[in-house]
């Protein structure tokens, strides 16, 4: 195994890590607690999670951490199914999107 390979390995690890324990806290947060609350509290609420800073940084790891983690998962389902012959060009691309989709992110948030 290379280097590189190793570290993409890592933070494959790491971001099913936190995809794992951030996913539900976030369901749990946008959608039981604010339905518990009054309807306004409640919708007051979400609209000051929304614009603050720190909670679009939260989303971005949400995202970041879910798409680099399906790409890799995608890339073993292709090496599974048997297109380990087309994989030194499936992977850079694979690769690209995992990296390209949270820029992606980082733009729309930005906005």
């Amino acid at each position: 195994m290379s280097k590189f390979e190793s570290v993409m390995w890592g933070l494959f690890a790491a971001t099913s890590t936190l995809a794992a324990i951030f996913i539900p806290i976030h369901i749990i947060a946008t959608e039981f607690v604010p339905s518990l609350i009054s309807n306004t509290m409640g919708q007051q609420i979400l609209a000051k999670m929304l614009s603050s800073y720190a909670f679009k940084v939260y989303i971005f790891i949400i995202i970041a951490s879910a798409i680099y983690h399906g790409m890799y998962r995608f890339k073993a389902f292709l090496h599974d199914i048997g297109l380990i012959k087309l994989e030194k060009y499936i992977e850079p691309i694979l690769y690209a999107l995992g990296f390209i989709f949270p820029i992606i992110s980082i733009v729309l948030l930005i906005i």
